[in-house]
């Protein structure tokens, strides 16, 4: 009975951890994006590098 649970506690860590890697992914994405919007809108870049490196981004 005690390995199921030790079991259960793995999967729910596993879970978890993976989770918050992907939160830490999509936050690092989202304050580039921001970044970058901020940059355009400054007009320290031109139309045609702000859809590029947007493109990059979203990859």
């Amino acid at each position: 009975m005690m390995f199921i649970w030790i079991i259960i506690v793995l999967l729910v860590y596993h879970m978890y951890k993976n989770n918050e890697s992907l939160s830490i992914n999509t936050r690092k994405q989202d304050s580039s994006m921001e970044v970058l919007k901020q940059r355009y809108v400054k007009g320290e870049i031109n139309d045609d590098d702000y859809e590029r490196m947007k493109k990059i981004l979203q990859e």
